[in-house]
């Protein structure tokens, strides 16, 4: 992100979320990133890093001749994320705080890896010019971002309420949440050889996962607040609603669908 605001809580208020997050991602995130050619020795970029929970499991997969340039804007999180890698006694890891557009463009990697992250960018097509800058040459761009589409079955108001709110909320920052069905469009601007490119649409398995929608509405609720969009009482409405809905087992409630997406650039 290229500013400090961010619509959801970062740092330790954020970590439980981000935990649950990786929880319903890992298999499918760690499938793509192999299927994109992760491996020893390579050396990667991984942006919006957040808590590390991603950082440490591809240090892993690169081992000791392998090199991982995590980057993230908040400080906290970075913390975080050390502390995971120095618990693990992970060696491989440069961590850089910054926004993404201001990382050095000198340094070239084999592998760029972004989860979630271009949709809190208000310059996003930008971003992925000066990440297509970074790339050697027959390297890979790997993106995985959110489109406006959910599930929820029977309905819940309340659930589409928070959704409804988080758009507004896009639209006042210019964010696009939408930017997972543009992606294919700007690889192709790009010049990138789309070598994969596939829709996925995490269920809310257990009601675990499901807490992830209330954390998410409570760490968003001061900046709707913030910014006129709802009020104190509606957004504790709202989590009363949810909460009774995820505690029922039988009802179905998705995460966004999400575009996968394996990018590579041309030897010239």
């Amino acid at each position: 992100m290229e500013h400090k605001e961010y619509v959801l809580e970062v740092g330790s208020k954020g970590k439980a979320r981000l935990e649950i997050l990786n929880q319903i991602f890992k298999d499918t995130s760690e499938s793509l990133l192999v299927k994109a050619g992760l491996g020893k020795g390579k050396k990667i970029l991984e942006i919006g890093c957040g808590t590390g929970n991603m950082t440490c499991w591809l240090a892993d997969q690169v081992g000791k001749d392998g090199h991982i340039y995590a980057v993230d804007i908040s400080a906290e999180q970075l913390e975080i994320a050390k502390k995971c890698a120095q618990v693990r006694g992970l060696t491989n890891i440069t961590f850089i705080e910054n926004a993404i557009i201001d990382v050095n463009s000198d340094i070239k990697f084999d592998l760029i890896y972004s989860r979630l992250v271009l949709m809190h960018i208000s310059k996003s097509y930008e971003t992925l010019q000066h990440l297509y800058c970074m790339l050697e040459e027959g390297g890979s761009l790997i993106c995985e971002e959110a489109c406006n589409s959910i599930s929820c079955y029977p309905l819940c108001s309340a659930y589409l309420r928070s959704r409804d709110l988080l758009i507004q909320y896009a639209k006042l920052k210019n964010l696009d949440f939408n930017i997972g069905e543009k992606l294919y469009s700007y690889f192709n601007l790009l010049n990138l050889n789309t070598i994969f490119m596939n829709y996925i649409q995490p269920i809310y398995k257990n009601k675990q996962e499901k807490s992830m929608i209330p954390l998410f509405i409570h760490e968003a609720r001061n900046n709707y607040i913030k910014y006129g969009l709802s009020t104190t009482e509606e957004i504790d409405h709202i989590c009363s609603e949810v909460k009774k809905y995820i505690d029922n087992e039988h009802n179905l409630i998705s995460f966004p669908r999400i575009m996968q997406i394996i990018g590579t650039k041309s030897c010239q």
